[in-house]
């Protein structure tokens, strides 16, 4: 299980290859130095502003307002789960024995807490040692924080092996391929992640199409488009595709006893 709560969009794939994310790090830092998430929400909350009157003040594009009202008001808050101290506790027996052990596949069961992530860096900084090639290391984590963790560790302890090596989450290394390789399934090579702004507004512009009857606000339908992209990403999660996500909403629609439990 991940030890952090799964962020949504290009959140998901941060870190997928040195030049995208250094890419989507400046666009970040642009928007925020624009016009910080923070400084959009009191204008628009505050002094009742409009996007475009935003906008105006400010000299920026309405579309910047737009997302960065958007990731402001209603993308799912992310709790930051900090940092790790520079200075890491020793390895205890078992973690030594799992960052040490001989070539071939191997399974190690550990819990949250149990110093998952320090056990796989010591476990690269172990096989750097034994003469591996670090571009044929790969490694696979749960996390962002995880995977950036590993990145900054191994960089202080090896600062020209670090580079070499592939760090990043399953949905970074997913991505990698499609973009890599995805060119056989006739995709195409530029493959793009939404970010939550962008889901959130996609979601804004399909709403007056769907079918729905209730509403838990009708001044204001799209607060709950939040809820329903956090929906969206626990179905993926799940590997459930539309249909099955359909036939899962029809089961618990017949199951209601009655209209109470159907609105819910």
């Amino acid at each position: 299980m991940s030890e952090e709560q799964i962020p949504l969009g290009i959140q998901r794939v941060e870190g997928y290859g040195p030049r995208e994310r250094r890419e989507c790090q400046a666009n970040v830092f642009a928007r925020e130095f624009l016009l910080p998430c923070g400084e959009a929400r009191r204008l628009f909350s505050g002094e009742k502003l409009s996007a475009a009157e935003i906008a105006e003040r400010l000299g920026v594009p309405v579309g910047l307002v737009h997302q960065q009202l958007a990731q402001a008001i209603l993308v799912p808050e992310i709790e930051d789960a900090g940092h790790t101290p520079v200075g890491m506790p020793a390895l205890d027996d078992s973690q030594k024995a799992a960052a040490k052990a001989e070539a071939g596949p191997h399974l190690i069961e550990a819990g949250p807490g149990t110093g998952k992530t320090r056990t796989l860096i010591a476990r690269i900084e172990w096989l750097l040692v034994q003469g591996v090639d670090p571009t044929s290391i790969l490694v696979l984590t749960f996390s962002n924080k995880a995977a950036e963790e590993l990145r900054l560790r191994v960089a202080t302890t090896a600062p020209d092996a670090a580079p070499a090596i592939w760090a990043g989450t399953f949905h970074a290394f997913g991505l990698e391929i499609l973009r890599k390789f995805g060119d056989r399934l006739g995709l195409d090579p530029h493959v793009r992640v939404a970010d939550p702004g962008d889901a959130l507004l996609l979601l804004e512009r399909e709403l007056p199409s769907l079918p729905l009857k209730y509403y838990l606000r009708l001044n204001e339908p799209a607060f709950a488009l939040r809820d329903m992209l956090t929906a969206i990403s626990r179905a993926k999660d799940e590997l459930i595709g539309p249909e099955g996500y359909r036939e899962l909403g029809e089961k618990m629609l017949a199951a209601a006893g009655d209209d109470g439990d159907a609105v819910e």
